[in-house]
């Protein structure tokens, strides 16, 4: 890279519990819009796995069959997911490695091990809202970073 140069952009990739804050008012909901706003303004692509939209819309519907929010909360939720700029990436060795990461880090669901094992293979972060995920990953998963830490790029 040449003097002056800019560094590269880097991803940021996102859990579904950390998604689901930008849709739905809980706990730490402002860091993470924090997060999101951030990473648009400064032109990092925000993205997850194919899973990430299954699950957020998952939270919506149980939060909806439960009654804790109205019919109408849940489709605004829908709607402003949908409208959010999220990138779904989903490389080939993903499942395989994902597979073997949860075997090794003895995760309880496989999907926890995809968001980690996609901030791995794109060599970035992940930012998670999943207190479980990261007390199960420790310190052998240092690129999982807490969304209660976030404090700006």
């Amino acid at each position: 890279m040449s003097a002056g140069a800019n560094p590269p952009v880097r991803t940021v990739v996102v859990d579904a519990a950390l998604a689901v804050k930008w849709v739905l008012p809980e706990e730490l909901s402002g860091r993470a819009q924090g997060l999101y706003e951030e990473a648009v303004r400064g032109g990092r692509p925000v993205v997850g796995p194919s899973i990430l939209a299954v699950e957020v819309v998952n939270v919506i519907h149980q939060r909806r069959r439960k009654d804790d929010i109205t019919a109408a909360e849940a489709d605004a939720a829908l709607d402003l997911f949908l409208r959010l700029r999220i990138g779904s990436v989903a490389p080939p060795e993903l499942h395989r490695q994902a597979a073997g990461f949860a075997v090794a880090h003895r995760l309880k669901h496989v999907y926890d091990a995809h968001y980690a094992v996609l901030a791995r293979l794109l060599e970035t972060e992940l930012w998670t809202a999943d207190r479980a995920l990261l007390k199960s990953l420790g310190p052998a998963a240092p690129w999982v970073r807490w969304i209660g830490d976030f404090a700006g790029w």
